[in-house]
């Protein structure tokens, strides 16, 4: 077999033997999950949709199947409980249950919905849920709702559409190792890369990781673009490449972004809260790496493009973060991982303040 040849449903450790449809190409897991279908559905059932714009708008056969199957079950207990923390007050401190942290919280359920016990450690995720019960609630509520509805014949049924699914995506993964690129760039190896591809989510991406097995397994979870033949698609070969480069890139930069805090923080002023100011920080660097990819990709012309869609779309640190990694990749000897590198990146963002002060830095 080919080193990159696809195979079906090795089921790596971090998926927690979830009984996912997966398509491994060579050590990338394209994965469709019944945890993250699970809760998607009850997304999409509860008032969800209406507050944020993170499901997709798209129509496709799967989505009129979920709506046939799924709808009689708009009052089940899992939707009402969703509904009440997304009534909660959010504040900086507590932000909504939304965005990344439903999936990412689903990702430590266990098939019998016990939860591992490493996301009771993790503020990010409490702290979104609205405390550790609430989070034990809501994940006995979807067991429930598992069962009720029958979601694991529906799960089953489906497999040869999200199979489907996954042979279409890996098609745009190209022949260039992008994973071995990524831990050349940061000069650090993950224990394993996934894509989880979420066809009721909107072209939305994001980039959760945990640690087992003693290392850290990474994700990139994804959300359709567009329709094809009645299928969700997940876009071109370009922007798919782009997306993954991207939500990988935050299970490097994260951590980095947190473990030099203490002596990089002087430099990020401004901000509303902690989160705030390394939501900023994390997501400059990883747009400044993933337009160092397009100017080596795509040339100049290509990489100038893809600066000015970031500057435009309101991340200004983006071009003097480049500059600073243009004298990291020229000097790997000196710098041999991106750790080495961060404080100097973290400088970049005083450097800044003070020129706009019209002081040099």
């Amino acid at each position: 077999m080919k080193p990159n040849a696809p195979t079906w449903n090795g089921q790596p450790s971090h998926l927690w033997e979830t009984s996912a449809e997966t398509l491994d190409v060579g050590r990338l897991t394209l994965c469709v999950d019944p945890r993250l279908e699970l809760l998607a559905t009850v997304q999409w059932l509860s008032s969800y949709g209406s507050r944020f714009p993170l499901l997709t708008r798209l129509e496709f056969d799967y989505k009129a199947d979920v709506r046939a199957h799924f709808d009689p079950y708009r009052d089940h207990q899992a939707v009402r409980h969703l509904n009440e923390m997304l009534d909660r007050p959010a504040s900086p401190e507590a932000p909504p249950f939304a965005f990344a942290a439903p999936p990412e919280a689903m990702l430590y359920v266990r098939p019998d919905f016990t939860v591992a016990p490493a996301i009771h450690a993790d503020a990010f995720l409490i702290g979104r849920t609205g405390g550790r019960s609430m989070l034990d609630t809501f994940i006995a509520n979807l067991r429930a709702f598992y069962t009720t509805s029958e979601f694991p014949a529906f799960f089953e049924n489906h497999r040869p559409t999200y199979r489907k699914i996954l042979t279409r995506t890996a098609q745009k993964l190209g022949t260039r190792d992008e994973i071995a690129r990524l831990e050349m760039f940061y000069g650090l190896q993950q224990g394993s890369y996934t894509i989880l591809l979420m066809p009721l989510y909107h072209s939305v991406g994001f980039g959760p990781n945990l640690q087992a097995d003693g290392v850290r397994h990474i994700f990139s979870i994804l959300g359709p673009a567009g329709v094809t033949d009645g299928l969700p698609h997940f876009g071109s070969r370009a922007y798919f490449r782009h997306m993954q480069q991207h939500e990988f890139s935050h299970s490097f930069v994260n951590p980095l972004t947190a473990s030099h805090w203490e002596r990089g923080r002087a430099y990020v002023q401004g901000y509303n809260s902690l989160a705030e100011a390394q939501e900023v920080v994390n997501e400059s660097v990883i747009r400044a790496v993933t337009t160092w990819f397009a100017y080596e990709d795509e040339g100049s012309t290509q990489g100038d493009a893809a600066l000015r869609r970031e500057i435009d779309r309101g991340f200004p640190m983006v071009a003097p973060l480049l500059t600073k990694l243009r004298i990291y990749a020229a000097n790997r000897d000196r710098y041999p991982t991106l750790d080495a590198f961060y404080l100097e990146l973290l400088r970049t963002f005083g450097e800044r303040g003070k020129r706009l002060e019209g002081r040099d830095p």
